[in-house]
């Protein structure tokens, strides 16, 4: 399971702000919903119209909005908050429109759910406290289309 999101809620993003270019920021050639996506293995998914990792991405230079939906790995989740709030500190200081719109999964309280979610909290909850945080949504399993 890959965990993307589905091409309605593309749809609903692009909607939402229809005059700003959007990226994805972890995709695959595979599950890329956007032209314009980041992979992990940009030495071959350059191939297939991949823009490199978007761990590297400068977003500071124009108006932009980015989808991200990270493996859920905790490494990987700490360092796109850093890098999330790294980039809006630069948009800001260059009065650039730049959102970020995270998707990540909340978990029960099953043991295996219960483990991913203590160790994604770290970076979830500074992304929540984030003074950059404009808006928090819950949706259900099965209810984000």
């Amino acid at each position: 399971m890959q965990g993307a999101i589905h091409e309605q809620v593309f749809d609903v993003l692009q909607c939402t702000f229809p005059s700003h270019p959007w990226l994805e920021g972890f995709a695959s050639p595979f599950n890329a919903f956007l032209t314009s996506f980041g992979s992990a293995f940009t030495d071959l998914d350059w191939h297939f119209g991949s823009l490199g990792d978007c761990m590297d991405f400068s977003f500071g230079q124009q108006d932009c909005c980015c989808e991200v939906n990270p493996p859920f790995s905790p490494g990987i989740m700490n360092g796109m908050a850093d890098h999330i709030e790294n980039q809006l500190g630069k948009a800001e200081e260059k009065d650039v429109s730049l959102t970020f719109v995270v998707i990540v999964p909340t978990a029960n309280d099953n043991d295996d759910a219960a483990t991913v979610k203590q160790a994604a909290s770290i970076s979830f909850q500074r992304m929540l406290s984030s003074a950059y945080c404009r808006k928090h949504i819950r949706l259900a399993a099965r209810e984000h289309g």
